[in-house]
């Protein structure tokens, strides 16, 4: 019986972008999704030539990497690289911003990771806030976290890895509003009372008791206090000035 010849691939239109586009399919190799350029253009329908050309002979088409060519993954990991240089703080160690971008990422891989990012659009990144509902996640949190993933792609932009567009349609989706969702929203965690702290202290031990007096009164974070340390502190005046090596704010220059 003579060889069967398999079926030429479909040139085709790429709706979110108005390329043409192709899924070539190889022996030994996963399908991929190649651009030819602007649909019905003469260079795409040239280029479309050269590919079918190519798969006849069976050699592997090879082509120029665009926007429209990077999925989920290599996005990811192109950010990933970005932010772990990007949040880091003047002693070099990085921020809680990565802990957050991580969780929203996990979604996002799970979900998507092997799709094209020129595809993504509103629904999916719906679908990928429902992942989140699944997993428990306060509406708060759900909500910074696809604030995060919408950066994600809008650095993506910025990088020329996916088009404008797709950053665009990603904005079109509203935060999960209370109490119309399934989202709990936890109640906020008010202050200890004075009266509290106060019977508190003869049982810490002195240095505990400081931290705790000195938080109290500039009302800083925890681990703020933690870091302070007296080398740090002007006590030349009547008024003792402490001026952190390292704060949220410093890239603003506010002091």
């Amino acid at each position: 019986m003579p060889p069967r010849h398999k079926k030429a691939p479909k040139y085709r239109l790429h709706k979110q972008s108005g390329q043409a586009i192709v899924t070539v399919r190889m022996p030994g190799m996963k399908p991929r999704d190649m651009t030819l350029g602007p649909y019905n253009s003469a260079e795409s329908i040239e280029r479309y030539k050269e590919i079918l050309t190519s798969i006849q002979l069976g050699h592997s088409p090879t082509a120029a990497k665009s926007s429209l060519d990077s999925t989920i993954n290599e996005i990811i990991a192109a950010f990933w690289k970005h932010a772990e240089q990007h949040y880091r703080r003047a002693d070099g160690t990085t921020t809680s911003e990565l802990v957050e971008y991580k969780y929203a990422l996990q979604c996002l891989r799970k979900l998507a990771g092997t799709e094209l990012a020129a595809s993504f659009g509103p629904l999916k990144l719906q679908a990928v806030r429902d992942e989140m509902l699944a997993r428990k996640w306060s509406r708060k949190v759900i909500n910074a976290r696809i604030r995060r993933l919408k950066h994600v792609f809008k650095w993506a932009v910025s990088q020329e890895l996916v088009p404008a567009s797709v950053y665009h349609g990603l904005a079109t989706v509203s935060g999960l509003q209370r109490g119309r969702t399934t989202a709990k929203d936890y109640p906020k965690v008010k202050p200890v009372s004075d009266a509290t702290v106060e019977a508190t202290l003869p049982y810490l031990s002195r240095q505990v008791a400081g931290m705790v007096r000195v938080h109290r009164l500039l009302g800083c974070r925890p681990d703020e206090v933690c870091r302070l340390r007296m080398c740090e502190v002007d006590t030349s005046g009547d008024v003792w000035k402490y001026r952190p090596p390292q704060h949220k704010l410093e890239r603003f220059q506010l002091w």
